[in-house]
């Protein structure tokens, strides 16, 4: 494919999604950066990648994102695209897969750093701090939709299975 980017995102990459394509790159994987800012514009993309012969698309974590899950993950569906999601809630609501931070781990990481604040510490004295732990996620009912096979060792790694 002639294009530098295949996948769909918000049109100001974060630094993670810098960082994802400039991988994909280096692994012989193009990529296509659709730029999407409301979810009005969500089937024109989903056309747009189907257009560019996509394989597959990446859903960043953007807020439209997570709170559209539903949709996005039927527009995947529709136009037959493989897609992965950040969070559990993707995988579980229809997407092929969602591999990043689980949402319970998250909150009870940021709940010890308000305990903490409660009892007198800085703010400013805690170093950043990353996700912990993250969950992958694969649905299987998906899968077979799109009629792919999902490898028995892949799903064997996968923290939950979705028939």
């Amino acid at each position: 494919m002639d294009t530098d980017h295949q996948g769909i995102g918000t049109p100001n990459l974060t630094r993670g999604a810098a960082l994802a394509e400039i991988s994909a790159h280096n692994v012989g994987i193009a990529t296509l950066r659709l730029g999407i800012d409301q979810p009005s514009e969500f089937r024109k993309a989903f056309e747009n990648a189907v257009d560019a012969k996509v394989d597959a698309v990446l859903v960043h974590s953007s807020p439209i994102f997570v709170d559209k899950a539903v949709v996005i993950a039927e527009l995947a569906r529709e136009f037959q695209l493989p897609s992965i999601g950040l969070f559990p809630i993707y995988a579980k609501v229809g997407g092929l897969i969602s591999y990043g931070p689980n949402n319970y781990e998250l909150v009870k990481q940021a709940g010890g750093i308000v305990g903490k604040i409660l009892r007198g510490a800085r703010p400013a004295d805690f170093p950043i701090q990353r996700p912990i732990y993250l969950q992958f996620l694969i649905n299987l009912s998906t899968a077979r939709f799109l009629k792919l096979n999902i490898p028995p060792a892949l799903s064997a790694l996968a923290d939950e299975v979705i028939e």
